[in-house]
């Protein structure tokens, strides 16, 4: 099935660019107002890869914070202009739409970084709060199909989940629009550098302290 999940995952990744390519547009000008502005990027992580891709990555940005669902919800740490991607595949867990709308609350920005294909028949853990989709402010919609598996149907139970890729290959879309929103603004971000190559490890220390001197 190899050749099957060439094609379909690149099918997929084109799609899923092409469908949410305003949509990251909008976010990563929002992102760009934000971290211009000295506000922080966050990443509440409720699917299964972008907590570790998005963060101390060599050609990844200082500026994008892990934070679990406590820390979301403490106003210390995400604060009133700060932005909070919330990434959940369905959308559907209580403590996730609970996390965007208390987050919405105090005045943090709210991304939704969710399957609509998966939202569309996922059903609500509280009916009353409805889906992550329904409360976030703005949504980056990582395509997919409904159940995540995407090969492998014909000859028996489909396999593979493409959600995992998907919700990766639309962040760092983001990421990108962001670095040249900044760079249209005079603002160069610190971006890591590889720890594996010669000075690398130097190099990502002098990063991480300018980034906690200029904040960006």
């Amino acid at each position: 099935m190899l050749e099957e999940y060439r094609q379909r995952i690149i099918a997929e990744i084109e799609s899923t660019l092409n469908n949410a390519a305003p949509a990251i547009r909008q976010v990563a000008s929002l992102a760009t107002d934000v971290v211009a502005s000295g506000g922080v990027l966050h990443i509440l992580d409720h699917s299964h890869l972008l907590g570790n891709e998005m963060t101390c990555r060599a050609g990844g940005l200082a500026a994008m914070h892990v934070v679990t669902l406590e820390e979301a919800r403490n106003p210390v740490l995400v604060r009133r202009g700060d932005l909070l991607f919330i990434a959940s595949v369905s959308g559907r867990s209580k403590q996730v739409v609970q996390a965007a709308l208390q987050a919405k609350e105090r005045g943090v920005h709210t991304v939704a970084l969710t399957s609509l294909a998966q939202a569309a028949v996922a059903q609500p853990e509280d009916p009353e709060l409805g889906l992550l989709r329904d409360v976030a402010e703005a949504v980056l919609d990582i395509g997919g199909v409904a159940g995540d598996a995407l090969i492998g149907g014909d000859g028996g139970k489909a396999c593979v989940p493409g959600s995992g890729i998907l919700s990766v290959v639309v962040m760092w879309a983001v990421v990108a629009e962001l670095v040249a929103g900044l760079r249209q603004r005079g603002i160069e971000p610190t971006i890591f550098t590889s720890v594996n190559v010669p000075g690398g490890e130097q190099s990502f220390e002098k990063e991480m302290a300018r980034y906690a001197r200029l904040g960006y």
